[in-house]
């Protein structure tokens, strides 16, 4: 009787070890959101309603992040109460924020002050950069104003980067940044917060997800020297919030996949244990769409 009993033990030890695989979370995403309360919706701006109607039909959006300049023209809190509370601010409750630079713009709240009045504890003020874990992911938010907030190495934020990407313990990695690290739009790559994408890379960083240029664009996995390489960060800018559409150059940058510089939408990522995958979804009457998947590094 003693053998059978040692193989049920050790049937059942074996059992116990074994963690099912995290459930898969949608997440809602897009940045550029909210005009002027006041402004006219057109077919080419003011679209916040539009796009926050695509996030409410979908009962399987989990989580909402945004990508900043949340709200315009300068994110004073009147203005998120007049217009972004009547269109995003539905999604409050499941936000994960990032602060763009159009919250930094006025002289009576040059520090972003009605941003973080009105997001509250979800945008860990003043600074603005955090982290968080959702199914099982951890996802890093930057403060890429980096007049504000230094990103250079060495930089408060840098070592914080550092030191959050070395504890964390999770499979897959995502990153938030309003500034994308490249763009083929109007606005164009960022530069100033290299240090951090080098940090993002050397924890073999999975995603970036970025706003600021009003459009779409995907490239392919990159390093911080626009090298193709299968060990970099898939960065997906989407600016498509609602504010207004600025164009995409029709010389696009190297590694760029697919673009749309006159497109409002959201893209809904669905991040599982080990893989992600995302589908951009335009908003009532657009064409345009674009879906991807990968695997965690």
């Amino acid at each position: 009787w003693l053998v059978p009993a040692v193989v049920l033990v050790v049937g059942f030890g074996v059992a116990a070890c074994q963690q099912p695989p995290a459930a898969p979370v949608v997440v809602a995403v897009a940045g550029d959101i909210a005009c002027k309360p006041g402004s006219a919706v057109t077919a080419s701006a003011c679209q916040q309603g539009a796009t926050a109607k695509l996030i409410a039909s979908d009962a399987s959006v989990d989580v909402v992040q945004t990508l900043g300049d949340n709200q315009y023209e300068n994110g004073l809190l009147g203005e998120f109460q007049q217009a972004y509370a009547p269109s995003w601010g539905g999604f409050k409750a499941k936000t994960h924020p990032a602060v763009g630079n159009h919250e930094y713009q006025s002289k009576s709240a040059p520090n972003g002050e009605g941003y973080y009045a009105y997001f509250g504890s979800a945008a860990h003020g003043p600074l603005g950069y955090y982290s968080y874990d959702v199914s099982a992911w951890h996802v890093v938010v930057l403060n890429t104003n980096c007049t504000k907030v230094a990103c250079t190495t060495g930089s408060a934020q840098e070592k914080w980067l550092k030191s959050d990407l070395a504890a964390t313990t999770q499979r897959c990695i995502a990153a938030v940044a309003h500034s994308p690290r490249y763009s083929s739009g109007p606005l164009g790559s960022n530069t100033s917060w290299t240090a951090l994408y080098g940090d993002l890379l050397n924890a073999h960083t999975d995603l970036l997800l970025s706003g600021d240029d009003h459009d779409y664009e995907r490239f392919a996995a990159q390093d911080n020297a626009s090298h193709a390489t299968p060990s970099g960060i898939v960065q997906v800018v989407v600016g498509t919030g609602g504010k207004s559409t600025t164009g995409l150059s029709s010389a696009r940058l190297p590694n760029s996949v697919v673009g749309n510089g006159r497109v409002f939408g959201v893209l809904e990522l669905t991040l599982s244990d080990g893989s992600y995958s995302g589908t951009f979804r335009p908003v009532a009457g657009g064409s345009f769409t674009d879906s991807f998947s990968g695997a965690c590094h």
